[in-house]
Protein backbone atom coordinates (compact mmCIF):
# COMPACT_ATOMS: atom_id res chain seq x y z
CA UNK A 1 0.00 0.00 0.00
CA UNK A 2 1.07 3.73 -0.84
CA UNK A 3 2.49 5.27 2.66
CA UNK A 4 2.08 8.84 1.19
CA UNK A 5 -1.61 8.83 1.05
CA UNK A 6 -1.91 8.16 5.16
CA UNK A 7 -3.65 11.25 6.54
CA UNK A 8 -2.90 12.09 10.46
CA UNK A 9 -5.87 13.07 12.34
CA UNK A 10 -5.92 14.27 16.15
CA UNK A 11 -9.47 13.12 18.06
CA UNK A 12 -10.42 14.52 20.79
CA UNK A 13 -12.78 11.05 21.56
CA UNK A 14 -12.28 7.86 19.81
CA UNK A 15 -13.98 7.38 16.88
CA UNK A 16 -16.83 4.58 17.12
CA UNK A 17 -15.78 2.54 14.11
CA UNK A 18 -12.21 2.71 15.75
CA UNK A 19 -12.66 1.28 18.72
CA UNK A 20 -13.30 -2.33 18.41
CA UNK A 21 -10.13 -2.09 15.82
CA UNK A 22 -8.09 -0.36 18.31
CA UNK A 23 -9.15 -2.97 20.77
CA UNK A 24 -9.16 -6.11 19.00
CA UNK A 25 -5.34 -5.28 17.77
CA UNK A 26 -4.58 -4.81 21.90
CA UNK A 27 -6.33 -7.70 22.28
CA UNK A 28 -3.96 -9.88 19.92
CA UNK A 29 -1.25 -8.62 21.38
CA UNK A 30 -2.61 -9.64 24.99
CA UNK A 31 -3.52 -12.95 23.70
CA UNK A 32 0.14 -13.24 22.56
CA UNK A 33 1.69 -15.26 25.23
CA UNK A 34 5.44 -13.87 24.08
CA UNK A 35 4.27 -10.68 24.93
CA UNK A 36 5.29 -11.31 29.01
CA UNK A 37 3.61 -8.43 30.12
CA UNK A 38 0.35 -7.40 28.73
CA UNK A 39 0.06 -11.79 28.59
CA UNK A 40 0.39 -11.47 32.29
CA UNK A 41 -1.00 -8.22 33.79
CA UNK A 42 -2.82 -6.27 30.83
CA UNK A 43 -6.80 -5.22 31.04
CA UNK A 44 -8.36 -4.67 27.89
CA UNK A 45 -10.96 -2.56 29.79
CA UNK A 46 -8.62 -0.74 32.12
CA UNK A 47 -6.23 -0.19 28.79
CA UNK A 48 -9.97 1.30 26.81
CA UNK A 49 -10.80 3.66 29.37
CA UNK A 50 -7.72 4.74 29.78
CA UNK A 51 -6.94 5.62 26.12
CA UNK A 52 -10.54 7.52 25.87
CA UNK A 53 -8.67 10.04 28.56
CA UNK A 54 -5.26 10.20 26.66
CA UNK A 55 -7.37 11.01 23.58
CA UNK A 56 -9.29 13.51 25.11
CA UNK A 57 -6.11 14.97 25.89
CA UNK A 58 -5.09 15.06 22.61
CA UNK A 59 -2.59 13.03 23.14
CA UNK A 60 -3.46 9.95 20.45
CA UNK A 61 -3.05 10.56 16.59
CA UNK A 62 -4.88 8.53 14.23
CA UNK A 63 -3.98 7.33 10.47
CA UNK A 64 -5.98 6.85 7.84
CA UNK A 65 -5.61 5.47 4.70
CA UNK A 66 -9.04 6.40 3.03
CA UNK A 67 -11.45 6.24 5.90
CA UNK A 68 -9.67 3.06 7.59
CA UNK A 69 -7.69 3.25 10.43
CA UNK A 70 -4.39 1.76 9.60
CA UNK A 71 -2.98 2.21 12.98
CA UNK A 72 -2.90 5.26 16.13
CA UNK A 73 0.41 7.17 17.87
CA UNK A 74 0.20 7.68 21.94
CA UNK A 75 2.55 10.24 22.78
CA UNK A 76 3.13 12.58 25.67
CA UNK A 77 5.76 15.83 25.86
CA UNK A 78 7.14 15.80 29.61
CA UNK A 79 10.46 17.34 31.73
CA UNK A 80 12.46 14.62 33.72
CA UNK A 81 13.60 15.60 36.52
CA UNK A 82 17.18 15.62 35.30
CA UNK A 83 16.71 17.91 32.90
CA UNK A 84 15.09 21.53 32.14
CA UNK A 85 14.40 20.62 28.32
CA UNK A 86 11.27 19.21 26.87
CA UNK A 87 11.24 15.02 25.90
CA UNK A 88 8.50 13.94 23.25
CA UNK A 89 7.72 10.39 25.14
CA UNK A 90 6.35 7.27 22.66
CA UNK A 91 3.66 5.65 24.79
CA UNK A 92 2.39 3.28 22.12
CA UNK A 93 2.43 2.84 18.09
CA UNK A 94 -0.16 0.22 17.31
CA UNK A 95 -1.05 -1.00 14.10
CA UNK A 96 -4.49 -1.93 13.79
CA UNK A 97 -4.47 -3.10 9.96
CA UNK A 98 -2.32 -6.97 9.26
CA UNK A 99 -2.69 -5.74 5.71
CA UNK A 100 -1.10 -2.58 6.06
CA UNK A 101 3.10 -2.39 6.13
CA UNK A 102 4.95 0.17 6.32
CA UNK A 103 3.29 1.85 9.67
CA UNK A 104 6.28 1.59 12.12
CA UNK A 105 8.08 4.17 9.90
CA UNK A 106 5.22 6.43 9.46
CA UNK A 107 4.89 6.56 13.14
CA UNK A 108 8.46 7.54 13.45
CA UNK A 109 8.33 10.44 11.06
CA UNK A 110 5.02 11.52 13.19
CA UNK A 111 7.19 11.39 16.34
CA UNK A 112 9.80 13.39 14.56
CA UNK A 113 7.44 16.06 13.53
CA UNK A 114 5.76 15.99 17.03
CA UNK A 115 9.33 16.73 18.52
CA UNK A 116 9.51 19.36 16.57
CA UNK A 117 6.38 21.02 17.07
CA UNK A 118 6.80 20.92 20.42
CA UNK A 119 10.31 22.33 20.94
CA UNK A 120 11.71 18.66 22.65
CA UNK A 121 15.09 17.84 22.72
CA UNK A 122 15.09 14.19 22.27
CA UNK A 123 12.26 11.55 21.60
CA UNK A 124 12.11 8.52 24.15
CA UNK A 125 11.05 5.20 22.19
CA UNK A 126 10.75 1.66 23.61
CA UNK A 127 8.90 -1.52 23.33
CA UNK A 128 7.92 -3.31 26.15
CA UNK A 129 4.81 -5.25 25.11
CA UNK A 130 7.63 -7.16 22.86
CA UNK A 131 10.79 -9.27 23.73
CA UNK A 132 14.01 -9.14 21.48
CA UNK A 133 12.44 -7.00 18.56
CA UNK A 134 13.66 -4.14 16.65
CA UNK A 135 12.13 -0.87 17.09
CA UNK A 136 10.64 -0.54 14.08
CA UNK A 137 9.59 -3.96 12.38
CA UNK A 138 8.18 -2.81 8.98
Amino acid sequence: METHKVSVITHYFIPKGDYDKIKDALKQIQDDPKNTLMHQYADLEEAMFNLEGLYRNGQVQSFYLGADLVGILVFDVVKYWWSPRRFLYETMVLSVDKNFHGFGRIAVRQLEKLAQKYSCAAICSGCMVDQNVPVVRN
